[in-house]
């Protein structure tokens, strides 16, 4: 196994993230030993934990900061305008979060 490499940024650290979970989303895991799958399960679960965290306080910042009248996204209701701002059609990060927790939890 490989030393992980330190990101020196923020940016360089969100290119990681987003390149490890391209990663994990390409690998057919369709033979993978059912302990192994359960593994992964665990990890995904602690890191989104983390990720959920790190939302939080961007999205406390972002609030705080009036971010949504810098990019466009007017409105009276803060929750609109975030939607608006970081989630513009019903195909975006969110709705495919919610259809997997969906499919998670509502399985076909």
């Amino acid at each position: 196994m490989c030393t992980p490499t330190v990101p020196a940024t923020a940016a360089e650290a969100l290119a990681m993230l987003e390149s490890a979970l391209g990663f994990l989303a390409a690998q057919d895991v369709t033979d993978m030993p059912a302990q192994a799958v359960a593994d992964r399960l665990r990890i995904l679960e602690r890191t989104d934990a983390i990720e959920a965290a790190v939302r939080a306080r961007l999205l406390q910042v972002f609030d705080a900061q009036d971010g949504h009248l810098g990019v466009g996204a007017g409105g009276e209701n803060r929750g609109v305008r975030l939607a608006n701002t970081l989630f513009a059609c019903r195909t975006g990060p969110l709705s495919a979060h919610l259809f997997a927790c969906r499919t998670f939890c509502h399985p076909l």
